[in-house]
């Protein structure tokens, strides 16, 4: 079942960032999805995984063994786990993040400064198909808002391995 898929690799990529020692002590790893807020009630998509400050967290709401919600005062960055990128997955998963980005932290004004990346495990779609695919998305934003967030882009396959940015605007998501 793919929900069971995705939810597999989720907690793969969670034990990893758990595990691996390559986050600081004081960063911790979401258990579940979360979904984070802002003082002015703003609430983003369901993401998949939250990096945020032990410290500071307060879940503001537990949805069961769902998701969570969290203030965006104490989330670093978020990651959206694809199993298989494909163009569909591609743009549900930055519209996702992107209602992290546009969310306002009153403490710095914005959540510019906080990273959202999207992993994905694999993608059958040849390098060129996959950038074109990026550049129709920027293309399309672009003429439709003059504002742009950053939203970094991590792929992994079995194939190859891509780093690299896309600007994302915060409306028409």
């Amino acid at each position: 079942h793919p929900r069971d898929l995705g939810n597999a690799r989720e907690t793969l990529l969670r034990s990893f960032l758990t595990d691996s020692g390559y986050l600081q002590k004081k960063y911790s790893v979401s258990e579940l999805s979360v979904r984070v807020t802002s003082e002015t009630g703003h609430i983003s998509n369901e993401i998949d995984i939250a990096i945020y400050d032990s410290g500071e967290l307060i879940t503001l709401m537990k949805r069961q063994d769902v998701y969570e919600v969290y203030p965006i005062e104490s989330v670093y960055g978020v990651i959206q786990v694809k199993s298989n990128l494909t163009k569909k997955e591609l743009k549900s998963g930055f519209k996702n993040l992107a209602s992290f980005k546009k969310l306002k932290d009153s403490r710095e004004g914005n959540s510019h400064n906080k990273f959202a990346l999207l992993f994905a495990y694999c993608s059958e779609m040849k390098w060129e198909d996959l950038f074109k695919t990026f550049l129709k998305i920027i293309h399309r934003w672009n003429t439709l808002t003059q504002y742009l967030y950053w939203i970094e882009v991590f792929l992994y396959s079995q194939k190859r391995m891509v780093m690299g940015c896309l600007l994302i605007p915060t409306s028409n998501l």
